[in-house]
């Protein structure tokens, strides 16, 4: 499958918190697999608010054309 990278937040909840927002504006994304992996940048840690899908980079071309900041990972 393909992974995109809808933002990084400075907390699990605040990214698991972006998500529910973005299920509540583009509910096709329910069929997309959310992970939130933790990163540190800087000395600074991140979670990074992933999702994953066969068709996950058309999908953020879309979100990109709606204002929803997004972009490939893989």
């Amino acid at each position: 499958g393909q992974t995109i990278q809808l933002m990084a937040a400075l907390s699990q909840p605040e990214a698991q918190m972006h998500w529910d927002m973005l299920l509540a504006q583009r509910p096709e994304l329910r069929s997309m697999r959310v992970t939130i992996v933790p990163a540190v940048v800087k000395g600074t840690q991140y979670y990074r608010l992933r999702a994953s899908a066969p068709d996950a980079h058309r999908t953020c071309i879309d979100l990109k054309r709606a204002g929803i900041d997004c972009f490939p990972v893989s």
